[in-house]
């Protein structure tokens, strides 16, 4: 009862029940009392702006997070008089924008080993996440400054070095593939070793 006198909680109530009619009125659609009291309203506006967590936070934190931004953007899309599409064939909706996903979070995504997700999502952030990686790839392939096989190589197991677990299982990079391209790297080096020895004792 003493909470309920004070100001705050009165001026929250009636947020409240301005939202809830305004609810009623457009139904399922994110209601705008324009009260700056209103905690739903707060909420709603947190959950738009949510990022993915960083790369130490739990799987399961990392699960409820994408999970939440994804429903942001499906209320949004709804807000909009539309519906949140996965695949740019669809003609008709809004488009889910993965900007805000580390790749580690779309990893967790696409493995979806607790069901928190459609497979279309799942399918949706293997898709973003092959797309990231090739061109992380690409760029591995053609390192600044030249170098060859043997420059190539070290820039694929740095690429490697920083994947998550999770990562590495969506994609298929497995521990087998690290040693390979390490033995690269390993030959590639001996190889120039080899051949600078050589050049400066015939010079």
């Amino acid at each position: 009862s003493d909470e309920k006198a004070t100001p705050a909680w009165k001026d929250q109530k009636q947020a409240v029940l301005e939202g809830l009619a305004a609810a009623r009125a457009s139904f399922g659609k994110a209601p705008v009392t324009g009260n700056d009291a209103d905690p739903v309203r707060a909420l709603l506006d947190k959950a738009r702006t949510q990022t993915s967590s960083t790369t130490d936070s739990s799987p399961d934190a990392l699960i409820s997070n994408a999970r939440a931004m994804l429903d942001a953007q499906a209320g949004n899309a709804r807000d909009n008089g539309k519906e949140l599409v996965f695949t740019g064939s669809r003609q008709f909706g809004q488009q889910a924008d993965f900007a805000d996903f580390d790749n580690r979070t779309l990893a967790i995504v696409a493995l979806n080993t607790g069901v928190s997700f459609s497979a279309e999502e799942a399918r949706a952030a293997k898709a973003e996440l092959n797309l990231r990686t090739r061109s992380g790839l690409l760029d591995a392939f053609n390192p600044s400054g030249g170098g060859g096989s043997q420059a190539s190589s070290l820039a694929l197991l740095q690429h490697y070095s920083k994947m998550s677990s999770e990562e590495r299982s969506v994609l298929g990079f497995t521990e087998d593939f690290a040693n390979k391209i390490a033995a690269n790297y390993r030959t590639a080096a001996s190889i120039q070793n080899t051949l600078s020895t050589g050049l400066a004792a015939y010079f």
